[in-house]
Formats: structure tokens, sequence, C-alpha cells
């Protein structure tokens, strides 16, 4: 009986340790996710602040963007659809002339005068051009795609208008908010 009962106490204490370390380790991929949206969040708030410097109607000054994927269409299986995937994970500098994408393996460029049209906002952003038979495109961290898109609204356009802006800001200041309340206070 002594016997069980020191195994008994002895098991437990792992377990409760093993329940702590998943707790603190959940806690801190919590904590990650915030702080990269909340990076995000800042490339999105630094074209903003872009747009406010050079006024209505000014050449978009280059932006960069970090940890932004590269989709292109992939078969999913032999005889299937092409599908959007993501191939690669870079930067993507978006100025007056062009959408470069670089990463350690890859590098492609978009020029601004071949794209036909700017895309929609959402989670994957294509990027259809005149000298391309496939559309391949870009899909930034969630918080990041207000301000990438933006961006690449601007260039386009050449100039910026009240409607584009005012739209950046409610996409960024919105979240913003909800990701400042979520996160703990630091001691």
């Amino acid at each position: 009986m002594i016997w069980l009962g020191v195994l008994v106490v002895g098991g437990i204490g792992p377990l409760v340790q093993r329940r702590q370390a998943r707790t603190q380790a959940a806690a801190d991929a919590r904590q990650a996710e915030l702080d990269a949206a909340l990076r995000a969040l800042d490339q999105s708030r630094r074209v903003l602040d872009a747009m406010t410097v050079v006024g209505l109607g000014g050449p978009i000054p280059p932006q960069l963007f970090h940890q932004v994927q590269l989709v292109e269409p992939r078969v999913a299986h032999r005889g299937g659809p092409k599908l959007p995937t993501v191939v690669d994970q870079g930067r993507v500098t978006v100025d007056a002339k062009a959408i470069q994408f670089r990463s350690d393996t890859k590098a492609v460029e978009w020029r601004i005068d071949r794209l036909l049209h700017t895309p929609q906002p959402g989670r994957h952003l294509p990027l259809p051009v005149t000298n391309r038979k496939t559309i391949s495109g870009l899909q930034p961290a969630r918080e990041a795609t207000p301000g990438l898109w933006a961006a690449i609204a601007w260039a386009r356009t050449g100039r910026l208008d009240r409607p584009l802006w005012s739209s950046l800001e409610m996409q960024i200041n919105e979240p913003q908010r909800q990701l400042s309340s979520q996160q703990p206070d630091r001691p």
C-alpha cells in the first residue's frame, strides 16, 4: 500500500508539470500570434502614414512588406484544375514602377503599367498582367493585407484618393483596437 501511494504521488507531479507546460506553451503561442499581428498592422499603418505625408495626388514612395507569401497556380492532382497554391515566402516592395517579390529562392516582378486591374481586397491578391499567361499573386499576413492592397491601388492609379485612404484607415484602426485590447499587460 505504501509503495502504491508513492507511485500515485510520484505520478501526479509530472502530469501537473506537463499540464502547466502545455498551458504556458499555448499562452506563448497566442502571444506570438498577437505580436505578429501587431507587426503586420504596423506595416499597414506605415502605408497610411505615407499617404498622409504625401497627400492626395502624390506618387507612392517605396513600401516594404515582410513575410508575404507568393501564390501561383498549381495542379493539386493529375488532370485536376490549377488552384492558387503558396509556393514561397519573402518580402514585397511596392513602388510607382513595379511590385517586387524577393525571397532566398525566387524573385518575381509585376510591372505596374502591365497590371490589368487592381485586385479586390481579400486574403489572396491575384496580380494579372498582360505579359503572363498564368495569374500569380501575393498572400500577406491577414493584418497586412489592407496596407499591401492600398499600396498596390495607390501605385496603379498614380494618385491617392480619399475613399482609398478612408477605407485603409478603417481596415487598420478596427483590428488595431481589437488586438490591443487582447494584449496582456507586460511587467
